[in-house]
């Protein structure tokens, strides 16, 4: 090396370690994003009905493999809004709310439903769950978002919303690949309306003529009277028609504080989501 070329080699080391002193950025490659960073979400209303709009909350990853539809329990009023044009969810305590984000860093699209324009003040009931209106209501998100993406489509319910994603899959056979049905409502309250049609929730449903892959999950832990883990090998035998039908039971997590059937409880899996997100994702993209 001559001795020009080695001053040469000595000024351009020394205005490194200098510009690395005052300016460290410039010499730091700009950062990119987590792999797992959370994907924007989007509020979307739709015309499902004549005068009746649906709102649900739209996550897409840049690469979607699946996407899910979610459901929650209780009475399915999310209060879906927007504030500072960011989208906004007045009630986010459900499992399926708040765990929303770990299904798009599995990868999916998903879509959490809310309730209908025309049920707004008191939310949805259980017979307006298996009602013909509600099935038109969920086939105008599938087809909106079967439009936006041609993957294969998942109904995902809980609790109350098991009998929304039972509904689903009987009226679109054949425009959804799967479903799963977690803490499902077996044990209707005799106070309610639809003990006199269906005492058994779900299991008076005609679970026969579900024909695409099935999870039931449960926890051994959850004590929620009319949703009782004990009741998912019934499911399974009323699905005669659905090509796989598999049980998963889970253990652990977080007590209840007050109500076992609150979503912060055994029974919205609460302290194991992660757990339950990994293994539902896995069957599904087994499936």
């Amino acid at each position: 090396m001559t001795p020009a070329s080695l001053t040469h080699k000595r000024f351009v080391f020394t205005l490194i370690f200098l510009c690395g002193l005052m300016f460290p950025a410039c010499v730091t490659a700009p950062s990119s994003p987590k792999a797992g960073a959370n994907p924007s979400e989007e509020l979307i209303k739709i015309e499902t009905r004549p005068d009746v709009t649906q709102k649900f909350l739209v996550i897409r990853p840049a690469h979607p493999v699946g996407t899910v539809v979610l459901f929650p329990s209780g009475r399915g009023n999310l209060e879906l809004g927007s504030g500072a044009g960011t989208p906004t969810i007045g009630r986010a305590d459900y499992f399926l709310t708040r765990t929303r984000e770990e299904f798009a860093r599995h990868g999916f699209m998903v879509a959490l439903v809310d309730v209908p324009s025309d049920r707004q003040a008191g939310g949805i009931d259980s017979l307006f769950r298996i009602s013909n209106a509600h099935a038109e209501d969920i086939r105008g998100v599938v087809s909106h978002l079967k439009k936006r993406a041609e993957i294969p489509l998942w109904l995902l319910g809980l609790g109350e919303g098991t009998f929304s994603a039972v509904n689903g899959a009987i009226s679109l056979d054949g425009q959804i690949e799967g479903v799963v049905l977690a803490s499902s409502l077996t044990r209707t309250p005799a106070s309610w309306k639809m003990y006199g049609t269906h005492p058994n929730g779900i299991l008076n449903m005609d679970l026969d003529k579900i024909t695409v892959p099935v999870l039931v999950v449960g926890s051994q832990n959850d004590t929620c009277a009319i949703t009782s883990p004990a009741d998912a090998a019934k499911i399974k035998g009323e699905l005669a028609h659905s090509p796989v039908v598999e049980i998963r039971y889970f253990s652990g997590g977080k007590m209840a504080r007050l109500d076992p059937c609150e979503p912060r409880s055994p029974h919205g899996f609460y302290g194991i989501e992660n757990e339950v997100i990994s293994t539902i994702a896995g069957f599904i993209q087994t499936h």
